[in-house]
């Protein structure tokens, strides 16, 4: 059973050290400037788990029963994930500090392996509030790219006064937008506790659905976040070079599980897709095939060619891009393995 206490002291502690590394990236070469850029995106997930889930009473993070505990349980386990891949990350980063004449391809490689899997968790982290009906990424990174098509921000031929006026209204659109679904939410919920006439609810057996907290301070601090976080992407170099690189494809990914034992082959299931933005996937294959090692999913694995016989039931024929092992762990004689795989398609 997790402990909700435990629980909530380790997202704030997981919080201060995300953004503890992200200031100190500011000075680090490139690969650490786009870790931090992730670093900071976790944090953005953190502090919904914290003001959405903690804060509110009336989440499933309080209430009680065995779908609860597993809920808390589930959390927990993604927190460590990505507590375990920010302290790889610091103590590269320590690494780089002591021996910056001697960085080479070698601690680039390890860089680049720890932010594929901050990635994944972070990724992993999304997928658990989107089960909870509170999506955290995937709306505000489908609506950046969106604005970032219209406004084509990256357009060559704009000078660089253009270019700094269109970044900033697009950080003040995407914020506008995120603000104002969360007010239409609210408002429906004070709508729905004026007609209960100030009378008690009568408490339900059933989990009921997550209402964000309607605290304006909250309010305030997620309009500062989705708005650093905008900042942060428009002016990140790795992110730059993906939007200016056309794509005709439309990229999905999926997250797939594996049970082996030594007498048979496996038994894949459990798929699972990741709502993210279509830019971030294509960073996050590059991430993939960039970190290597033996945790490179390749087309001819199990896991890549049973995502590719699910999409056989669609009309398009969709193609393998990318895949990394998530985890793998041994119960007596059966593995359990999990791989994030990444698949598109023509538009």
């Amino acid at each position: 059973m997790a402990d909700p206490i435990g629980t909530a002291m380790a997202v704030g502690h997981l919080l201060k050290r995300a953004y503890n590394f992200y200031d100190a990236c500011r000075a680090a070469p490139s690969e650490f400037k786009a870790a931090a850029r992730h670093a900071k995106c976790m944090a953005l997930v953190l502090e919904s788990i914290d003001a959405d889930l903690i804060q509110n009473k009336q989440s499933s993070f309080h209430q009680r029963g065995s779908i609860a505990q597993a809920r808390r349980a589930q959390l927990k386990t993604h927190i460590r994930a990505c507590k375990n891949h920010l302290t790889t990350l610091e103590l590269l980063l320590k690494d780089y500090r002591r021996h910056t004449v001697g960085w080479a391809v070698s601690g680039k490689a390890k860089v680049m392996a720890a932010q594929a899997d901050l990635m994944m968790a972070t990724t992993e982290l999304n997928t658990f509030m989107t089960a909870q009906g509170l999506n955290v990424l995937g709306r505000v990174e489908i609506m950046l790219a969106l604005i970032m098509k219209r406004l084509d921000i990256n357009y060559p031929s704009m000078s660089s006064t253009d270019r700094r006026r269109r970044k900033k209204l697009a950080g003040a659109w995407v914020a506008g937008q995120f603000i104002s679904k969360m007010r239409r939410v609210l408002s429906g919920v004070r709508r729905q506790k004026r007609g209960t006439g100030g009378q008690k609810r009568r408490p339900h057996s059933s989990l009921r659905p997550i209402i964000r907290m309607n605290t304006s301070p909250n309010l305030k601090t997620r309009k500062i976040l989705v708005e650093d976080y905008v900042k942060i992407v428009l002016n990140d170099g790795t992110y730059k070079a993906i939007t200016d690189v056309k794509s005709n494809s439309h990229y999905e990914c999926w997250r797939v599980a594996k049970s082996s034992t030594p007498f048979s082959p496996g038994v894949y299931g459990a798929e699972k897709q990741h709502r993210r933005g279509q830019l971030e996937i294509r960073e996050m294959a590059s991430a993939f095939a960039g970190a290597g090692g033996n945790r490179l999913v390749g087309p001819q694995d199990g896991s890549a060619k049973y995502v590719q016989r699910l999409k056989r039931k669609s009309p398009c024929e969709w193609e393998f891009v990318a895949g990394r092992i998530e985890s793998k762990e041994v119960s007596g004689v059966v593995i359990n393995q999990r791989a994030m795989i990444i698949v598109k398609r023509r538009k």
